[in-house]
């Protein structure tokens, strides 16, 4: 019976917490007169203020400010405005709210035949200290006349420090609706309504992710299966030596298997050892650049001919009988037969062929003592005086010559060349004494 009584007393606190909590949720919203029009309950709306004041000298100073007037269904009509905003000076600030609307006065208006054409409707104001506060609320509730329909619309009295009072309508031409003011329980369903549907998102992706994963595996299964089949034919084609076979079939495996694929490289370098191939000319060309600019004795010291070299799968002479490839540093692409995806190193070879140029002239040069003009033909012959039109000879004079002489110094060099590419290139001179005839 006492643990009856205790859970009655229990549940009938519980009940009572929640009508306490129904009640102060019912009393969140604000209840606005019949009469104020409804279209703007949930607003917020922006306009302008004007008004004057007298001023020290007597004349009198007009004044415009905006404002912003927020009709809420929680916190009720209150407004924003900064009353320094000619002066470009931030006064910014926000009046009393008006919750409760007390009716202290009820105007009728009439129109020239004394006819009923609406009602004012007057309201009580909550005290304000401070320099921003309303001063007066009031309704007119129209109830249409002749060619003007009927309509209902509020005004405000707003305290302006130092002018007169500034009267705001919300049917003023100057006034428009700015935004759109939500309920706390408006804000709170919606954010229920968004983490209901984050969760809901999430849930329908955890599903997908798991339906991916499934199919994935699945997938991943089917490859396994079809790898240990392939493989299970690689081996066959390994045991009757046909190791290309074996090396195309294995890049059709959906998964890497490094044993099998070494064992089918090791298999294809054994059987391709012995083959040789030859280097194209663009590697040659290659070798012959790199060892030139090396001044590699070996190349450079071979004898006019063609000389065949030969190098193993490293790219290495025997017995070092010839430079290198040195595929690193000569950008010799490294000789390979390609099976798929295998690279088989294989030697190489390539033939060079030695040219040479000899005693190519390179030009002459003349000195001689002789204090006049000298004539020359093509056969370096030399004169004192020409009759057919010889040219003469651009000669440098030097004393320590024999005056009846031209000394002639002939420059040659002879050129080596590596399958055309010049390699070398040896300068040397000849120089003789020319006996000057008396003419031509």
């Amino acid at each position: 019976m006492g643990n009856c009584l205790t859970i009655m007393k229990s549940l009938l606190f519980t009940v009572f917490i929640f009508l306490i909590n129904l009640v102060s949720y019912a009393q969140k919203e604000v209840i606005f007169p019949k009469e104020f029009p409804s279209e703007l309950i949930g607003t917020k709306i922006c306009g302008e203020l004007s008004t004057s004041g007298k001023m020290i000298s007597g004349g009198t100073a007009f004044l415009e400010l905006p404002i912003e007037v927020y009709v809420s269904k929680d916190l009720g009509i209150y407004a924003r405005y900064n009353p320094k905003e000619k002066w470009h000076e931030d006064e910014w600030g926000e009046t009393q709210k008006i919750k409760q609307f007390i009716l202290w006065q009820t105007i009728p208006r009439t129109d020239q035949y004394g006819d009923l054409i609406g009602m004012e409707y007057h309201y009580k104001v909550p005290e304000q200290r401070g320099d921003h506060y309303i001063s007066a609320l009031s309704i007119l509730d129209y109830y249409g006349y002749e060619s003007r329909p009927a309509s209902k619309s509020f005004y405000l009295e707003i305290m302006v420090r130092a002018y007169d009072n500034a009267r705001f309508g919300s049917n003023y031409t100057s006034v428009h609706n700015c935004g759109i003011l939500k309920t706390q329980s408006e804000i709170e369903k919606e954010q229920e309504e968004r983490i209901k549907m984050e969760l809901q998102r999430k849930k329908e992706e955890e599903i997908q992710k798991k339906i991916e994963e499934e199919k994935r595996q699945k997938e991943e299964l089917l490859k396994k299966d079809q790898d240990l089949l392939l493989t299970k034919k690689i081996d066959s084609l390994i045991l009757i030596n046909k190791y290309e076979d074996a090396a195309l079939a294995y890049d059709k495996l959906n998964f890497n298997n490094s044993i099998v694929r070494d064992k089918i490289q090791q298999l294809l370098d054994i059987k391709y050892k012995n083959d040789t191939i030859q280097l194209n000319d663009i590697d040659v060309k290659k070798y012959i650049n790199y060892h030139t600019k090396a001044k590699n004795n070996q190349l450079l010291s071979l004898a006019v001919g063609s000389h065949k070299f030969c190098f193993d799968e490293f790219g290495q002479a025997p017995n070092n009988m010839f430079p290198s490839l040195d595929f690193k540093n000569s950008n010799v692409n490294e000789p390979s037969n390609k099976i798929g995806s295998f690279q088989i190193k294989t030697p190489c070879f390539f033939i060079l062929n030695i040219t040479q140029k000899d005693s190519v002239i390179i030009g002459s040069v003349y000195n001689s003592s002789y204090p006049e003009k000298l004539y020359y033909d093509k056969k370096d012959h030399f004169y004192k005086k020409a009759s057919t039109g010889l040219p003469g000879l651009n000669f440098a004079y030097n004393i320590a010559l024999p005056k009846k002489y031209v000394q002639v110094t002939t420059l040659f060099k002879n050129e080596k060349f590596i399958n055309g590419i010049l390699v070398n290139t040896n300068n040397f001179q000849t120089i003789k004494l020319v006996k000057i005839l008396k003419k031509d």
